[in-house]
């Protein structure tokens, strides 16, 4: 097989599977896409963390939001992840998305930063091995084999 047409190949599978990781963020993300309906919960067990580094300080909570739709009464718990406030404290309202079909099925309003950079680290790998197979292929044919003497 020619050395450029096996290097294509190998460019267009690497896209590929950058391509279905973008599937996959995507398909996490899915989530907020179906939480449509917003009503108010009330905070519950806020547990705060504060860790200091070298590199400054960082504030973390972990909380259980109390929500009601018709009537019947959920839980959503939040992600260890998520940017806290030591301001949070037990009892305070904070929105809740859920989906109307499946109230279950919720979010607290804030999108996890992994799936946000995710998307977009994924688009702009995409997109640059997109425009470098574009120009290894249709770029700058005006090379020469000769020997300049």
């Amino acid at each position: 097989m020619n050395f450029k047409l096996s290097f294509y190949i190998k460019v267009v599978i690497i896209t590929l599977i950058v391509t279905f990781v973008g599937i996959l963020f995507f398909i996490g993300s899915i989530k907020m896409i179906k939480c449509k309906k917003m009503t108010y919960g009330t905070l519950e067990n806020v547990y705060v963390s504060v860790s200091t580094d070298e590199y400054g300080s960082s504030t973390k909570a972990k909380y259980d939001v109390k929500y009601i739709v018709d009537g019947k009464e959920y839980r959503l718990s939040s992600e260890d992840h998520k940017k806290g406030s030591e301001k949070e404290r037990t009892g305070e309202r904070i929105k809740v998305y859920y989906d109307p079909n499946n109230p279950k099925l919720a979010y607290d309003g804030n999108i996890p930063k992994e799936y946000v950079y995710g998307g977009e680290f994924t688009g702009i790998v995409v997109f640059i091995m997109l425009v470098y197979v574009g120009y290894s292929i249709f770029g700058d044919k005006n090379t020469s084999k000769k020997k300049a003497w």
